[in-house]
C-alpha cells in the first residue's frame, strides 16, 4: 500500500514537468518565428531597394501580425536600423515579455566604390535581442 502515494506523487511530478517543457517548447518556436519574419523584412527591404513606399508596407505587414516595426536609417546613411519588437507569452504561466530584435541592413549598390564598401564583402544581418523593461517599447 506505501507505493500507490509514491507512484501518485511521481506520476503528477512528471506531468507537471511534461507541461512546463511543452510550455518552453512552444515559446522557443514563437521566437524562432519572430527571428524568421525579422530575417525576411531584412531581405524584403533589401530586395525593393530600400524604396519608402516598400517599406511602409512592410511596416504595415508587421503591424497586422502584432509586431511594431521601426526601420531607420543610421548615421550611415546606407545602413538601415531595422527594430521588431514583440511579446513573448508563456502559456503556461501566463508571463509576458515584451522584446525587441534589432538587425541592420546595408544598402549596397549605394556603397559601390566607396571606401566603406571594401570593408563589407559580404551582406551581413546582425540579430540582437533585448528584453524591455517595464514601461519600454510597446
Amino acid at each position: 500500500m506505501d507505493h500507490i502515494p509514491k507512484f501518485l506523487v511521481s506520476l503528477v511530478l512528471i506531468m507537471i514537468t511534461v507541461i512546463v517543457g511543452v510550455a518552453l517548447v512552444t515559446t522557443n518556436f514563437f521566437i524562432g518565428s519572430v527571428r524568421s519574419y525579422q530575417d525576411q523584412v531584412a531581405k524584403a527591404i533589401s530586395s525593393a531597394d530600400f524604396a519608402d513606399s516598400q517599406i511602409e508596407m512592410i511596416k504595415a505587414d508587421a503591424a497586422s501580425k502584432g509586431y511594431e516595426l521601426q526601420i531607420e536609417k543610421t548615421d550611415n546613411e546606407h545602413i538601415y536600423k531595422v527594430d521588431l519588437k514583440y511579446q513573448i507569452k508563456v502559456p503556461i504561466f501566463g508571463a509576458l515579455n515584451k522584446t525587441k530584435l534589432t538587425s541592420y541592413v546595408v544598402d549596397y549598390a549605394a556603397l559601390a566604390g566607396t571606401s566603406i564598401n571594401a570593408e563589407l564583402e559580404a551582406p551581413h544581418i546582425e540579430l540582437v535581442d533585448k528584453g524591455l523593461g517595464e514601461g519600454e517599447g510597446m
